[in-house]
Parts: C-alpha cells; structure tokens; sequence
C-alpha cells in the first residue's frame, strides 16, 4: 500500500483534497472504450472544469483525471495525449484465480479504495460520458448539503441492475464508512464473479451489512441520459445504451477526427490486432 500511495500522492501532487476530486476512468485499447473516452477529452473546455481549472485545460486534464489502462494500447494513448495512467500492474492479482473482467473490476476497486485511503474525493465515470458543466462545485455542494451522505450516484433506470445506481457515474467521498466499503468489496470480489457492474454495487449497497453506509441517486435532470437531462442546467450526459456515437453525434456531442486534436478515429484504425 506504500509503494501505491507514494505513486498516487506524486500522481495528483497539484489536487486540494478538500475540494477538487480525483476523476478515474477505467478503459481499454480495444473495443468502444477509447473512442468515447477521446471524445470526453475532445470536449473538456474552460466552461466545463472547476475555476481553479479554467484558465487551462491541459493542465486540468495531467493533475484532475486518472485512466486504469487495462492494456498497453490504452497507456500508449495516454501517453500520446499527456494523459495521466496507472496500468493495473500497479496492484498485482489476488491469490485465487479471477475472470479478465473480473480482473478489472479488482483493479478499479484497489484504485479507489487507495484513493479515500488518502483523503480523495473520487468521481468515477464510464467512458461513454460527456461534461455539460463543470460538475465538481455542485457535487461538492450538494456533499455539504446532505451531511454525512458517502456516496452519490446516477440513478439507473435500466431492469437488469436490480437497485437505483447506476456504476457509470459514481462520486465516492472519502469516509471511515466508504473505506469500509471499498475493502469489503475487494475482499469479496470473487463472489460477483457472474454480475455485471450495476448488479454488483446495487447488491453491495442494499447489504444488510452496509446500512450505515448512507448514499443517494443524483436527480437524473442533472446526471443521466438526453432522454431525462435537462439541458439548462444539466452536468453530466451518460450515454447508455445503443446507438452511442449516433446519439451523442445528434447532440453535437461527438468530436470526428476532423474537428478533435485527438484524432480519435485515425487512431483506432491504427490498433494492431488484438492478440
């Protein structure tokens, strides 16, 4: 835990723990995941991103946000686009045997789990998310608001989460009870082996066990897909479900090679195949 926490602690040297939280992405080289994740960078402007953050983008990008890289492709383009992050090597695999996507999950929940070890908010987001507004100053609002509230979330309107969060947006504030939390799941892990994401943190907070652990759904006018946000005042657009790029591209939410530094589809032409 040394080794990681000195890594981290140098990784986010610029971050004021009591205001600006860490944003953690988990992605890959391969599949969707990092054309959506280029396009969430392609977006980031000054209206987007903390005060403290606004008079320069690139800066916020290096000291605010983390990206697991499941694979070397994903760290490659990471480090193309002097994004920060942290390859799951970082953490090692648990004695028994996990799945590759189980693998991941372990990883996520270490990430996190060391992060409100040292004092870190942590806003965790899917790939497939845009930014409308700055979201950092009204979660943190929002935090002070509720009192002793450990966790907020997107509430999920999909039927197979079996509970009201969804994990695409989580934001994790660093309590005795979030610690608690997050170790128990590590310890755990193996036991989800055939859920997904959705069913697994749902099942974790309506334990009997964590009933001290106190959370709440985000209003989904203000965090959720177009079809529920209100844009006037909306924070954050996840775009579940299917049809992703279509939809975001209606929006004028989509940022083609063309328009984006990033040369996001150049790129993913560029991939070697997958071994």
């Amino acid at each position: 835990m040394q080794r990681r926490a000195a890594h981290l602690t140098t990784l986010l040297a610029a971050l004021d723990k009591r205001t600006q939280p860490v944003v953690v992405f988990a992605s890959t080289g391969y599949g969707d995941a990092l054309p959506y994740l280029a396009n969430f960078f392609c977006q980031l402007g000054p209206q987007h991103v903390p005060p403290a953050g606004a008079a320069d983008v690139a800066t916020f990008v290096r000291t605010h946000i983390l990206v697991l890289c499941i694979d070397t492709h994903c760290s490659q383009w990471c480090d193309r686009k002097n994004v920060t992050s942290v390859p799951m090597s970082l953490w090692g695999l648990p004695d028994y045997s996990l799945t590759w996507g189980m693998q991941q999950k372990y990883h996520f929940w270490l990430l996190v789990a060391d992060l409100v070890a040292l004092d870190y908010h942590v806003l965790f987001l899917d790939a497939d998310v845009v930014w409308l507004r700055d979201p950092f100053t009204p979660l943190m609002r929002h935090v002070r608001r509720a009192g002793s509230v450990d966790m907020l979330a997107m509430n999920d309107g999909r039927m197979d989460a079996k509970g009201p969060v969804n994990a695409g947006v989580m934001f994790f504030v660093p309590s005795n009870r979030t610690r608690l939390m997050t170790q128990t799941i590590i310890s755990t892990i193996g036991m989800f082996m055939l859920v997904n994401d959705q069913t697994m943190i749902n099942q974790v907070l309506f334990n009997r066990r964590f009933q001290q652990y106190t959370w709440r759904t985000l209003p989904s006018t203000l965090v959720g897909s177009e079809r529920s946000l209100d844009f006037d005042k909306a924070l954050i657009l996840h775009a579940v479900g299917a049809h992703k790029r279509q939809r975001l591209t209606a929006l004028n939410l989509w940022s083609n090679d063309t328009a984006c530094t990033l040369d996001v589809d150049k790129f993913i032409r560029k991939l070697p195949p997958k071994q």
